[in-house]
């Protein structure tokens, strides 16, 4: 069990180092097409981590992918 623990500290740990990184770019006032490329791929980082917690049955809340916003991180100038 304390194997399990360890590694949904980890998940929890990077996806949150992943959401500051987001943040940081989302309240960039630059918007170029590189900033724009960053926030493509985390959308894409984000959307596969939460299809794949669905697929091996993992709570969301667990790992800390509720609290992030794909949609926001395209569409939106929110803090996730």
């Amino acid at each position: 069990m304390e194997k399990y623990e360890n590694y949904k500290h980890y998940l929890k740990d990077n996806i949150s180092i992943i959401a500051e990184k987001i943040n940081e770019l989302l309240y960039n006032n630059k918007r170029d097409d590189f900033i724009l490329g960053e926030l493509t791929a985390y959308y894409d980082i984000i959307d596969i981590f939460k299809q794949q917690a669905l697929l091996f049955d993992i709570d969301i809340k667990d790992i800390g992918l509720d609290k992030v916003d794909e949609y926001n991180i395209l569409f939106g100038k929110n803090k996730i």
